[in-house]
């Protein structure tokens, strides 16, 4: 099922042809790169079942604290490689870096200025290569230095009005693939500063995940998703929501599988099978989600727990492969966000976790 003709008419017909279509050359450029690129950072799969459960635990490795104040309110957004986990301020006045590889916050210097007066939409990272969407509709391609954190270069291109409301880094340093909702997905050559047309997505009241080749747009009870925007458009999926039942979140994840969270519960779409992951209750709630696995935060009244799953390919359902209380073990009353994390070229997972003293807790996901 296609996208409803509805929420085309909101389209001017100049609208439609701000960019043009990506032309066969660069096409081909560009999936050559992203097949060069794909298995970068992908963990090895072990095949799990139920004799799996409780054979996983949380150990924690280190804590970080930022000295300079508390990261509680500034925004955070974990890279799409999952290497490092983003936190800044929207106006560009503070930015930090943890980097799951050096479990250690690395403070990027003077990049306010760069900004003249817009706003951070969405950014994403990819090694010394920093891409920022701000609100003015442009994009910002930051060159730093990891070890001291100074901008070193800043690349601008302007896309046009409107939010970039997502952006993607992985096919740095040759292109970047944004989000707008003005004009759909877009790829930018940063060698000709020429932006093409990927994928038309309808304007309306959507929210988007762009985890490329994947996309996701959605609204409250409805969903379309594309598994390779490169081959094929966005097609509208079933979702079996319950009366009242409304999305919050869609995230593309491992082997084609979409996880969604909506304010009752954790769902996962792989093709035509949709199944629950896991019903929420009255206790506050964090979720992260990665290639298969997804880790859920809970805060209850006697006790904060965290509880992974992991998909099993074999028996096509998730599984629980147990929990820990972190109050319990380490103190931690509540988790305010958290992230799954995996440095490139390692099969190691971490989960960290921003918790309520301000605090990053970094907990290897092991098996026993």
């Amino acid at each position: 099922m296609g996208i409803p003709i509805c929420l085309y008419e909101q389209l001017t017909q100049r609208d439609l042809q701000r960019y043009d279509r990506c032309p066969a050359g660069t096409l081909a450029v560009l999936k050559a790169v992203w097949e060069g690129r794909r298995g970068v950072g992908f963990v090895p799969r072990v095949t799990v079942g139920a004799e799996w459960t409780f054979r996983w635990r949380f150990e924690l490795q280190i804590r970080v604290l930022w000295p300079l104040g508390s990261l509680i309110e500034w925004e955070a957004v974990r890279s799409k490689d999952s290497s490092h986990w983003l936190f800044y301020k929207e106006n560009g006045s503070q930015f930090v870096f943890y980097e799951e590889r050096s479990e250690e916050l690395t403070v990027l210097r003077d990049l306010e200025q760069y900004l003249e007066g817009s706003r951070i939409a969405s950014v994403d990272c990819w090694d010394e290569k920093l891409v920022l969407g701000l609100d003015s509709g442009q994009l910002k391609v930051v060159t730093w230095k990891a070890c001291d954190g100074i901008v070193q270069h800043v690349n601008t291109i302007f896309l046009g009005p409107g939010p970039i409301q997502k952006v993607f880094t992985g096919l740095l340093p040759r292109f970047v693939v944004s989000y707008s909702a003005h004009h759909g997905l877009l790829c930018s050559d940063t060698h000709s500063g020429v932006t093409f047309t990927l994928l038309r997505v309808p304007r309306g009241d959507l929210q988007v995940a762009l985890e490329f080749p994947r996309l996701t747009a959605f609204n409250e009870s409805q969903v379309w998703h594309s598994d390779d925007v490169l081959r094929e458009p966005l097609q509208q999926l079933e979702v079996p929501l319950r009366p009242e039942e409304h999305l919050l979140s869609a995230t593309p994840c491992d082997d084609k599988l979409l996880v969604l969270e909506t304010d009752r519960r954790l769902l996962s779409l792989s093709g035509q099978h949709c199944q629950t992951i896991f019903h929420k209750t009255e206790a506050y709630c964090q979720v992260s989600c990665a290639y298969d696995q997804v880790v859920v935060a809970e805060q209850h009244l006697y006790g904060t727990t965290l509880t992974v799953y992991e998909y099993s390919p074999d028996q096509q359902r998730w599984i629980s492969l147990g929990y820990s209380d972190i109050r319990a073990k380490y103190n931690i009353t509540k988790v305010l966000r958290l992230a799954l994390l995996s440095p490139r070229n390692n099969n190691r997972r971490s989960l960290a976790v921003l918790a309520d003293d301000g605090s990053i807790q970094s907990f290897n996901i092991e098996c026993s």
